[in-house]
């Protein structure tokens, strides 16, 4: 059983967390340099990497990184479990590397991740994944912008679902022995500031030091489970004629049969969005005919059989938060 872990963390750590430091005094023999800038006001600017893996800036007055995944810097590749433990080691090594305090560095960006092996090709999945909230529903774009899953997005959140051994394959990756040939979904929440991470959290500040905390790590669990959970699941319609036995019932079943016919309930919902836009819909028809979708494709009991794929997700979702220890 594979369980949740930190990837890309990004952060910055400034004169406010450490005193009055010159920064560029601090760059390791380790730290690749890729460009240097000499800004307008005579300040000089250094862009480089750990590894080729951490992309960087560093200034006189902060070291911020911005790109790069974590847990392949410290673990080797991001298949592996980095929980709790092993941000705190990975932290201590940026702190040893550099011979500053990075525990006291300021989160900007948190990816709480799992690899779940799954019955089915990952994308036999992705027809079951309706809304989420006001998240905005797009293809996850990888690989020459060639779709691998779907990317949900909010404000400052995102939730990501995409087959993650075809996108180790269009980066030249290896995947490791346990993952050959096997189908390896990856389920993705992505924290893109510090504001959101700090109501969720219910902290002043997320600092790399909170996240070795294991409050924060059954927190942020949680908050994945649930996140997953939240997205609505669309079932597979099936004809129940012994069900029919009403004309309004008719009617359901013929509006549900004719969404399962365009290719499920956010397929019709864009269908219903994309005619408004044309002007062939008002605002308020196009608001009744998205309201009666979602009524019916809700209130399926039956005429609709629960898909084993979403089911069998499911439970390894839970399976996942459940061995957090």
């Amino acid at each position: 059983m594979q369980l949740i872990m930190f990837d890309t963390i990004n952060f910055r750590l400034t004169k406010a967390e450490v005193g009055d430091v010159d920064f560029l005094t601090k760059i390791p023999n380790e730290f690749e340099v890729e460009r240097e800038t000499l800004l307008a006001s005579g300040e000089r600017k250094i862009t480089g990497s750990l590894g080729g893996l951490l992309r960087m800036t560093i200034n006189r007055h902060q070291i911020s990184l911005w790109e790069g995944s974590l847990c392949k810097w410290y673990m080797g590749d991001n298949y592996k479990v980095m929980k709790r433990k092993h941000v705190q080691g990975a932290f201590e090594k940026l702190s040893d590397t550099f011979k500053m305090p990075f525990e006291r560095a300021i989160i900007t960006r948190l990816d709480v991740a799992n690899n779940i092996i799954t019955q089915y090709p990952v994308d036999a999945y992705y027809s079951h994944f309706g809304e989420w909230g006001l998240a905005t529903k797009m293809p996850y774009l990888r690989g020459k912008n060639k779709a691998n899953g779907l990317l949900y997005v909010k404000t400052d959140e995102q939730f990501c679902i995409y087959d993650k051994t075809k996108e180790s394959k269009w980066h030249k990756e290896p995947v490791p022995d346990l993952y050959q040939g096997r189908n390896v979904m990856r389920l993705e929440q992505r924290y893109m500031g510090q504001s959101h991470l700090r109501e969720q959290l219910n902290v002043e500040e997320v600092t790399a030091k909170t996240l070795f905390d294991e409050t924060t790590y059954i927190r942020l669990l949680e908050l994945w489970k649930q996140a997953y959970l939240d997205i609505r699941k669309l079932n597979d319609i099936t004809l129940n004629f012994s069900y029919m036995n009403s004309i309004k019932r008719l009617h359901r079943m013929g509006v549900l049969s004719l969404v399962a016919m365009v290719g499920g309930e956010m397929a019709i919902l864009t269908q219903i969005s994309d005619a408004q836009k044309r002007g062939e819909l008002t605002k308020k028809q196009a608001y009744d005919l998205r309201a009666t979708i979602k009524d019916y494709c809700q209130a399926t009991e039956g005429m609709t059989t629960p898909s084993d794929a979403i089911q069998e997700l499911t439970q390894k979702v839970k399976q996942a938060v459940a061995y957090r220890r």
